[in-house]
């Protein structure tokens, strides 16, 4: 638990590198709980976006998914998200018809999982509280 304030802590000081060593020492702990690693790699994930380092930001919240619930839930918005804002970068910056298709893909593929979040019934209470 301390492991995960600190990162948390570091990740809001924007010290995205302190905040991924803490989430690493997390992550190295024998016998760490699912949720609790899953919750290490929502932290991870939210360090590398800080750090604009979107493409482990993605890996890091997938894994973080890994586990039903909150985690999952917030998880899976994040990397949404992701796919939203890197797709929109890559389609001002696009030259070419078929940059602007791969782009758009990236986009479509991330409101495509925004919409899954808002329609996937909700059997946990942590779960409805994230998707609101």
């Amino acid at each position: 638990q301390l492991f995960r304030r600190a990162a948390d802590c570091f990740r809001r000081a924007n010290d995205p590198n302190a905040a991924l060593g803490a989430a690493d020492q997390i992550l190295a702990l024998p016998g760490v709980s699912a949720e609790s690693t899953a919750a290490a790699w929502l932290e991870k994930g939210e360090a590398f976006l800080a750090a604009h380092r979107y493409d482990d930001a993605a890996a890091a919240l997938q894994k973080a998914m890994i586990v039903p619930g909150t985690t999952a839930a917030v998880a899976r918005i994040k990397l949404a998200l992701v796919h939203v804002e890197t797709g929109r970068d890559k389609l001002r910056s696009a030259t070419t018809p078929a940059e602007k298709a791969e782009a758009q893909k990236q986009v479509d593929l991330g409101q495509d999982l925004l919409s899954q979040v808002a329609n996937k019934p909700t059997d946990l209470p942590a779960e409805r509280d994230a998707q609101q």
